[in-house]
C-alpha cells in the first residue's frame, strides 16, 4: 500500500496477522515484540536508529478478543528510501526466524514487558482499567496469570512464534510518501 500525502518524512509500516489476547502464544509475541521494538537496546533500534536510516521506530502488539495485528513502523531520516529500510525491517525478522535470540534479550524483554505491567497496576484507576481490557479480550484470569506466562518465555517459543506469525504473505506492508510543497505551490 503506497499514501502519498503533505509530509516531510516517510514511514513503512508492517502488519503482521496475530492471534487474539486468550492465545497461548500471546506472551511469547509480547517478548518477541520487545525485541524487536522497544528500547535502544532492540534489534530495530540497532539497526535502523543507530544506522542513521530512521528517526524511530515502533513495534506494537494488539491484545484483543478477536485477532489482531502486530504493527511495525519506521520513520525515515532524510534521503533514505522506502525500500532500504523495509529491506532492514524483514531482514531483521528474517534473523530471528533463521537464528533465534539470545537469552539475554529473552531476559531483557521479559523484565521490560513485566515492569510495563506493574506501572500499568499502579493505583485503583489503572487497576480497574487493566482489568476491564482483559475483561473485554474475553478472559478475565489472564489479569492473574499473562505475567506469569510472560516470565516463562524461553528463546525457543520467540523463534517459534515468529516463525509461525511474521509471515509475509500474512502481512501488509505500507509506505508512507511524503509530498513536500515547493516554492511554486506556495
Amino acid at each position: 500500500v503506497t499514501v502519498k500525502r503533505a509530509g516531510q518524512l516517510g514511514v513503512v509500516g508492517i502488519a503482521y496477522k496475530t492471534p487474539s489476547r486468550r492465545s497461548p502464544d500471546m506472551p511469547a509475541l509480547q517478548v518477541l515484540d520487545a525485541i524487536l521494538g522497544r528500547g535502544k537496546g532492540s534489534r530495530f533500534y540497532r539497526a535502523l536508529i543507530d544506522t542513521n536510516l530512521t528517526t524511530d521506530v515502533s513495534v506494537g502488539t494488539g491484545q484483543f478478543h478477536d485477532p489482531s495485528l502486530m504493527n511495525i513502523y519506521a520513520s525515515l531520516a532524510p534521503d533514505v528510501t522506502h525500500d532500504q529500510v523495509e529491506k532492514v525491517l524483514i531482514a531483521e525478522v528474517e534473523r530471528i526466524k533463521n537464528d533465534g535470540v539470545t537469552a539475554a534479550e529473552v531476559s531483557a524483554a521479559i523484565n521490560q514487558t513485566l515492569a510495563n505491567s506493574a506501572f500499568r497496576g499502579d493505583g485503583s484507576f489503572a487497576m480497574a482499567s487493566t482489568l476491564n481490557e482483559y475483561i473485554a479480550s474475553g478472559d478475565w484470569t489472564l489479569y492473574v496469570t499473562f505475567d506469569d506466562a510472560v516470565a516463562k518465555v524461553t528463546p525457543d517459543d520467540v523463534r517459534r512464534v515468529a516463525n509461525l506469525y511474521l509471515l509475509e504473505d500474512q502481512s501488509t506492508t505500507g509506505w508512507f510518501i511524503p509530498i513536500v510543497p515547493t516554492a511554486a505551490s506556495n
